[in-house]
């Protein structure tokens, strides 16, 4: 919403954004590793997989209006940020337990 930033600028920042809810989820993935059992971790590596590959394409979708664009990135990276931080939000549980 400031005016004075440049696409290229909205893009880093979207892509910053999107690095934070990915790293928590990395982060969430290890102390998960290390207290699950394997079972339990076995099931949800599966997910995971599924889960990235799903995002993978959630994403290439989302940007592809904008094919050639400057915008395609920041649209790519929202996109990115908002279902990362959905999986965060699906996994907390699992510290609850």
């Amino acid at each position: 919403e400031d005016g004075s930033l440049t696409q290229a600028d909205l893009n880093e920042l979207s892509g910053e954004i999107y690095k934070l809810w990915d790293d928590l989820l990395n982060d969430m993935w290890e102390a998960m590793e290390a207290e699950l059992n394997g079972d339990t971790m076995d099931t949800l590596t599966q997910d995971q997989q599924e889960w990235i590959t799903g995002k993978d394409a959630e994403v290439k979708k989302a940007g592809e209006s904008y094919a050639g664009g400057s915008i395609a990135v920041l649209i790519m990276n929202e996109k990115a940020a908002e279902l990362t931080k959905a999986r965060v939000y699906e996994l907390a549980p699992y510290f609850i337990e």
